[in-house]
């Protein structure tokens, strides 16, 4: 949308053009670009449930369905089993949550699945963080925090850098921050699963980064956004580590009551905590991000403190359904 009334009313040279926005946003525009890179799973995408049943035999099982023009994990199935049935079912899934019609059927990576956030400034990019992400597993993946430093990602911080800017570059992304998804296979290869030429949602960008780095990156792309140059990021600092957490309930129905021990705002580590439904809110199991209920964000010395602080936030959390 900034780059469609950029383009046609501002024509900033600090927005990125509108088609490297449709490239980055639209999934089967990005798998066909970074394809030739070896950066993205096996798969194809296609508006035909004939074309589907026809090419979905020829990738390996698991497979992942999802709507080429969706995001937070609306329309997304991962399919475990052989069958026409199941195929259908999760394609017309999918294809249900996309407006254009069209659905990516791809290889399920098993894997470390991984954020890289980072923003460009004339064609250079600079990485500010590459959190791990938690996930609540097959068969929608929604996502229920992350974490950074990740120990598990440490060793492999450069390659996925060197991959994050190639991407970057391939899709034409010159200015403005980016919300890249990643998995890091086993045996160390990278694939880009989803592509966001935008700030990452959550607490991620507004408060984990600026705190842990010391870089306001929604001071940043605000100067770019009214043609100001800001400064190059300086990353170093982050002491400890620094995430979120994503309360979720596989539960369908309307919300009743939900409530939490304010008490919970005193644990050692916890920076914030907020309600994401309120009483009435329609619940449907665990579909998309949307399902998530409430969230807490925090900065702990060690991963034995965090294991704890969830385990006390997930305790002080209530929730009736009628």
């Amino acid at each position: 949308t900034a780059a469609a009334v950029n383009e046609r009313f501002c024509g900033s040279p600090f927005v990125i053009p509108l088609q490297v926005a449709k490239n980055a946003t639209f999934k089967d525009s990005f798998r066909a670009i970074l394809e030739p890179y070896g950066l993205v799973p096996p798969g194809f995408s296609c508006g035909s449930m004939q074309e589907i049943r026809d090419r979905a035999p020829t990738l390996s099982l698991p497979l992942v369905l999802k709507p080429v023009d969706s995001g937070g994990g609306k329309g997304v199935r991962v399919l475990t089993e052989p069958g026409d049935q199941a195929l259908y079912e999760a394609a017309s899934h999918a294809m249900a949550h996309s407006v254009l019609g069209r659905v990516i059927v791809e290889e399920y990576i098993d894997g470390l699945t991984l954020g890289v956030e980072s923003i460009t400034l004339d064609n250079q990019t600079f990485t500010l963080a590459i959190p791990e992400k938690t996930l609540t597993g097959f068969p929608h993946c929604v996502t229920t925090g992350v974490i950074f430093p990740s120990p598990a990602l440490a060793p492999h911080r450069r390659h996925i850098e060197e991959t994050n800017t190639i991407a970057l570059q391939a899709l034409g992304v010159e200015w403005g921050p980016a919300h890249v998804d990643m998995v890091l296979r086993k045996d160390g290869r990278l694939f880009v699963i989803d592509v966001g030429p935008r700030l990452a949602g959550g607490p991620l960008a507004s408060t984990l980064i600026p705190s842990a780095t010391g870089y306001d990156l929604y001071a940043a792309v605000i100067r770019l956004a009214i043609g100001e140059l800001p400064p190059a990021p300086f990353v170093p600092p982050v002491e400890g580590y620094w995430g979120s957490h994503f309360i979720t309930r596989n539960v369908t129905g309307k919300i009743k009551r939900i409530q939490f021990d304010h008490s919970v705002k005193q644990l050692p580590g916890l920076r914030g905590f907020r309600l994401l439904k309120t009483t009435g809110n329609e619940l449907s199991g665990l579909g998309s991000d949307n399902s998530r209920l409430a969230v807490c964000h925090y900065n702990v010395e060690n991963l034995v403190i965090r294991k704890h602080l969830i385990a006390a936030v997930e305790e002080r959390f209530a929730i009736d359904i009628v």
